[in-house]
């Protein structure tokens, strides 16, 4: 399980960063994703173990639901938090949609905290697990040409 949510916050992080790349230079995408990758490998993989352990006895779409609220809920906590305890007009901001789309971190937490949940659910898909076993062959077939 650790695997795989390390798995997900590098993909999620690097995702990200093209996404970061598209709109702004490189230079800057990177140092964007410079800070970006350490904020989802710590806080992104702790929020995912906390989403797998209150959605484990829960099955199917409603346990995929309930897993993207947990993901999405706990990424705008990452920006509202902070922003609630040191903008003096915080609570402003708060109830104004305007304002919380219109701010670049909140957007991007919501957004690496969506793409996160999504490379999660794809790696932990039926579907993935078979390609990944049929990968695992070949390369095994190619292991047994070494001389």
């Amino acid at each position: 399980m650790i695997v795989r949510k390390i798995v997900s916050a590098c993909t999620s992080s690097a995702i990200m960063l093209i996404i970061y790349s598209a709109f702004e230079e490189i230079a800057v995408s990177l140092f964007l994703g410079m800070y970006l990758l350490p904020i989802v490998l710590i806080y992104g993989t702790t929020s995912s173990i906390f989403s797998d352990l209150i959605t484990k006895r829960l099955r199917g779409f409603y346990r995929m639901f309930m897993a993207f609220i947990i993901h999405v809920f706990m990424g705008a906590i990452l920006v509202l938090f902070p922003m609630q305890l040191w903008a003096h007009e915080g609570y402003i901001l708060i109830l104004d949609v305007d304002s919380l789309l219109n701010n670049f971190f909140f957007v991007s937490a919501i957004l690496s905290a969506f793409i996160f949940w999504f490379v999660d659910e794809l790696i932990r898909s039926d579907k993935c697990r078979k390609i990944q076993s049929k990968f695992r062959g070949v390369l095994n077939k190619i292991g047994d040409l070494k001389i």
